[in-house]
């Protein structure tokens, strides 16, 4: 729990620092972007505050009520991040984003977090299924 609130607070924190800024470090550049679609600009059609929610809704029951230890760390490195996305698009209406690799596409902290939770559930679960082979030929 302490470690998806301070994914959300420094998601939080992150946005509200470089959103008055615009500066470059290399090719990467730092600045304001409002995304009103999904995670790294991508934007399929004027009902994605639903799916939102509902992606939400699942990993709050998934959390809860499935309560399996070996996605623990994916499902709050992905709750917290759409939690702290879900703030800004309730407050704001869109999601700050700042970090910009100049491929056509901005993201912000929470968008990495998301990524690597789905990664890390990913990899739990295929790690899962190799050990469940392996005990059944052994």
């Amino acid at each position: 729990m302490i470690a998806g609130i301070a994914i959300l607070l420094l998601d939080q924190i992150t946005k509200t620092f470089f959103g008055t800024r615009d500066f470059f470090v290399g090719s990467i550049h730092f600045h304001q972007a409002k995304n009103y679609g999904l995670p790294f600009g991508l934007n399929f059609n004027p009902g994605i505050n639903a799916v939102v929610i509902g992606i939400a809704v699942f990993i709050i029951y998934y959390f809860c009520f499935k309560k399996k230890q070996e996605n623990y760390i994916g499902l709050v490195l992905v709750g917290s991040g759409a939690f702290s996305n879900v703030l800004d698009r309730i407050s704001l209406g869109y999601v700050r984003d700042f970090i910009d690799l100049g491929m056509g596409f901005t993201f912000n902290f929470a968008d990495v977090a998301i990524i690597i939770g789905l990664f890390f559930l990913s990899f739990c679960k295929q790690l899962l299924r190799d050990k469940e082979q392996k005990n059944k030929h052994n």
